[in-house]
């Protein structure tokens, strides 16, 4: 494929995308040029994700493959993940690159909601796996449904000062283990 071609999951151009990279869109260009210059490699480390998610159901569990592919997949050929080549390539901005670029560090297991932060915007999860405990930043209308819930199933990864984190890719909010629903839901977070 020729620098011109679009690809054929999403339109945009990965030559076009430095001058447009933000917080807020970067997922959307992130996923693009991986489809377009990583296909192949991506429908393989995807068989190799090391997180459980069977239970999840296969579209989350497609998104969260996705998003550890790009994070934490280390392409043998480069030695460097997805994102990081993408950010050296396309990210013009260099406070956005120092936070993609803590990429690896990646975390997703399932947490449970402990503690209301006094920040408006802050909630602490407790990991299931090993029980460290995660200052994630989210929207305020969103806290109450985390620290109303039984589980949350979500990736997190560093991404403002002081240690806090941000949800990557789709949370799924579980009912409390006591609880008689089988219910859950899923927001789509970047």
């Amino acid at each position: 494929m020729g620098a011109e071609t679009t690809s054929k999951y999403n339109h945009v151009k990965p030559q076009n995308m430095a001058s447009n990279i933000t917080e807020n869109n970067y997922p959307e260009h992130l996923f693009a040029y991986m489809e377009y210059h990583h296909y192949d490699q991506i429908i393989d480390a995807i068989d190799i994700c090391p997180f459980d998610m069977e239970s999840c159901g296969t579209d989350y569990e497609q998104t969260q493959s996705m998003v550890w592919v790009a994070h934490a997949w280390i392409n043998p050929k480069t030695q460097r993940t997805i994102l990081e080549e993408f950010a050296g390539k396309h990210v013009k901005n260099e406070k956005l690159a120092a936070k993609l670029a803590r990429g690896r560090e990646i975390v997703l297991d399932e947490f449970e909601a402990i503690t209301d932060d006094d920040d408006t915007n802050i909630i602490a999860l407790k990991a299931s796996q090993g029980g460290k405990i995660y200052k994630v930043r989210t929207k305020y209308i969103m806290k109450s449904m985390f620290m109303n819930s039984g589980r949350i199933v979500a990736a997190i990864k560093p991404w403002y000062a002081k240690n806090i984190y941000k949800f990557l890719g789709q949370v799924k909010i579980l009912p409390d283990k006591n609880s008689q629903s089988t219910l859950c839901n899923i927001i789509c977070i970047s």
